[in-house]
């Protein structure tokens, strides 16, 4: 029981003492070529073009937010200067240094709920 009598979770802390240790942690911005400004798509559905350098991306996925949909590994961004919100997902594999990498896109701001667009915001 907590000091208010409110019930505790037991939560793991993970301990880093090196730069290493948290950059295996970091989830890492890997371009798909299906959201290459050029690439086709379907025609029903096109894939929207990623509009950020990969430098500018990785910048956005550092500082985003995980999905509050439960089941869901997306990530959430906002770019300021483009006044751009963003969606990170999970590419489920991870490059060969072991880092788990996502990809992302554009998103218009209708697609991004209001706690998100609150939390990315501050």
């Amino acid at each position: 029981m907590g000091i208010y009598g409110q019930s505790l979770e037991l939560i793991n802390i993970h301990n880093l003492t090196t730069v290493e240790q948290a950059k295996k942690i970091r989830s890492i911005y890997k371009f798909n070529p299906k959201h290459h400004h050029q690439a086709k798509g379907n025609l029903q559905k096109p894939h929207t073009p990623m509009d950020l350098t990969d430098k500018e991306a990785q910048k956005v996925l550092d500082n985003s937010i995980e999905s509050s949909s439960e089941n869901s590994n997306k990530r959430y961004g906002y770019h300021r200067e483009k006044n751009r919100y963003y969606i990170f997902h999970p590419d489920n594999a991870s490059n060969q240094e072991g880092y788990f990498t996502y990809h992302g896109f554009p998103v218009e701001e209708t697609q991004v709920t209001d706690c998100i667009r609150n939390q990315l915001l501050r």
